[in-house]
């Protein structure tokens, strides 16, 4: 998804290679999640760093803000990720992620902590399961995520993708309309409402330079938009590769 390139998109780490630092910046229309909104649908800047090295380790960070407001960091990530090579075909790859956010309003994407373990067919299928757990709340359950992602090469530097999932929104609620009027909880509350979401897209990739457009959805409905967290239908964003 946009709102972090490495750590949602299932790539492999070349485990047969030299060690290497690469990274993105990006500017994009909105910072979207598991297809929760986690910036208004204004023009947004990425960056992303990695480190990996021969034998599969990889660490990484990325972080967004609004191009308005770019001192305000939206969102921000770390992984850590270890790969290994199952045949010519098949890499397996565990990683453990913290996601940190920092929206405020009526509700929020809550801050997360994530283990999760994927099988990646030639860079082109990446079957993946998550574990996840909100931090800074009461609720120390942990929840189980699905998710599906394909990847196809076309003629003309292009390329197709689509993805579903299957997970729990860990939304902070902090009050809800009564009478026309906005009424706070006196203390925010954690909803873990179970949603799909899924996404196709096509991408045109020209040496180090990408320029992607995704249709994004879930069946979250009025919850998503009664709790300001619907995205965009449309998500656009051009990158750069370093």
């Amino acid at each position: 998804m946009v709102a972090a390139w490495f750590a949602a998109t299932g790539m492999p780490v070349p485990v047969h290679a030299q060690s290497n630092f690469s990274g993105q910046v990006a500017v994009g229309s909105q910072l979207v999640d598991r297809g929760l909104a986690i910036t208004s649908a204004r023009p947004v800047v990425q960056g992303a760093v990695n480190w990996a090295t021969p034998d599969g380790w990889s660490v990484g960070a990325s972080a967004g803000a609004l191009m308005s407001s770019p001192g305000n960091i939206a969102d921000w990530l770390v992984q850590g990720s270890r790969a290994w090579v199952v045949s010519t075909d098949w890499q397996v790859q565990a990683s453990g992620t913290y996601y940190r956010y920092t929206r405020s309003g009526s509700s929020r994407v809550y801050t997360r902590a994530e283990a999760g373990m994927a099988w990646i067919y030639r860079d082109t299928l990446t079957l993946s399961l998550s574990a996840v757990r909100a931090l800074h709340s009461p609720d120390h359950e942990v929840r189980p995520g699905a998710d599906a992602d394909f990847r196809w090469p076309l003629p003309w530097n292009l390329s197709f993708s689509a993805g579903a999932g299957v997970s729990q929104a860990l939304v902070l609620v902090g009050g809800y309309y009564a009478h026309g009027a906005w009424v706070r909880y006196p203390r925010p509350r954690l909803e873990a409402p179970t949603y799909r979401y899924g996404h196709v897209g096509l991408a045109w990739a020209h040496g180090r330079w990408r320029v992607g457009v995704e249709r994004v959805a879930t069946d979250l409905g009025d919850r998503a938009r009664e709790a300001n967290l619907d995205a965009a239908p449309w998500i656009g964003t051009v990158s750069l590769s370093f």
